[in-house]
């Protein structure tokens, strides 16, 4: 092997993130695929005297993989580096500086989506969307938001990169840009209709004045909001109703009570904007719940008072009853 200064390292990064950026990757997600990369090749130099990427192993992937496991990690999470290194070397073989992609004996377990043990509730929604100050030219951008939010089950990246011709507020129905650049078309409730309408109206009107910008939500100087800025300022009032919840709980939260009022899976489908329909069933969920606790309050044998216990025979189970 021969060594790999940082410069030369450095020099493959800028090109896997004009890589990246080629395939409409977000900046969210090339920053953490370069994170996960950055740890591969720190784990290397720490444990390899020497190192050339044209002589990576399966060997050192395996290990890499198991300094993920005893660093305890959860498995979404060690799932999560293991698919972003996956992008690293595609783009090593797509650029000729390995002949052989060693990922391919790699297995990726499967992690199962599950959702998070806590969505907020309609009620629970309902006073995180109240909070804002809608008379402050920020509260009522805020409050625009949140509706907007809850209204569609946009994701933030999807709400930052929206401009004001997205929206058609007579029709009720937003263009969103999605992960890789695709185009989806949202329904947008009337509510949220209501409310960005006075946003674009009364505030945004003077926050972006003397700024040539087509950004739908700006901040006070009349820029584009960052994704970070977007995340804190769901946080802020989701903290200042104490909860501890984030902007993908809304989108939760959204596609949770659609399902919980009988809306189908394939149409929430199409409003998230995922590729696969195995994704969204994640949210039969909430409805088997309702389900089983429907049952337990209302059927007449989830209400007996009964113990019931089996008593094994020679050739057969028997069931035995025994009331109080």
């Amino acid at each position: 092997m021969k060594n790999l200064n940082n410069q030369d390292w450095n020099i493959i990064k800028g090109q896997f993130t004009e890589y990246m950026k080629q395939k409409h990757f977000s900046s969210s997600h090339i920053y953490a695929v370069l994170n996960a990369t950055n740890q591969f090749y720190d784990f290397i130099i720490s444990h390899y005297d020497k190192f050339d990427i044209k002589q990576i192993t399966s060997d050192m992937l395996d290990k890499f993989h198991n300094s993920l496991i005893e660093r305890k990690l959860f498995s979404s999470s060690i799932h999560s580096y293991l698919k972003r290194l996956k992008t690293f070397f595609r783009f090593l073989i797509k650029s000729k500086y390995i002949l052989f992609n060693p990922m391919d004996k790699i297995d990726i377990p499967k992690v199962e989506m599950r959702l998070p043990k806590e969505i907020p509730t309609i009620k629970q929604m309902e006073k995180v969307l109240n909070l804002p100050d809608i008379n402050s030219l920020v509260g009522l951008r805020d409050k625009a938001i949140l509706e907007l939010f809850y209204s569609t089950a946009i994701r933030r990246d999807e709400l930052r990169k929206l401009n004001i011709y997205d929206i058609d507020l007579e029709q009720g129905y937003l263009r969103v840009q999605g992960k890789g650049r695709k185009e989806r078309v949202v329904p947008v409730g009337k509510t949220a209709c209501y409310w960005v309408k006075k946003y674009l109206n009364q505030s945004r009107v003077k926050l972006a004045e003397g700024k040539y910008t087509q950004a739908m939500f700006v901040n006070w100087l009349g820029d584009r909001l960052g994704i970070m800025s977007v995340g804190k300022i769901v946080v802020r009032y989701m903290k200042k109703a104490g909860y501890k919840f984030n902007t993908h709980a809304i989108r939760h939260a959204c596609a949770s009570h659609l399902m919980q009022n009988g809306a189908k899976l394939k149409y929430i489908q199409m409003l998230l904007g995922h590729s696969r329909l195995s994704t969204t069933q994640i949210y039969t969920h909430i409805v088997k719940k309702d389900l089983i606790k429907v049952y337990n309050a209302t059927h007449p044998s989830a209400k007996r008072k009964e113990i019931v216990r089996f008593e094994g025979g020679d050739r057969f189970l028997r069931l035995k009853s025994k009331k109080h």
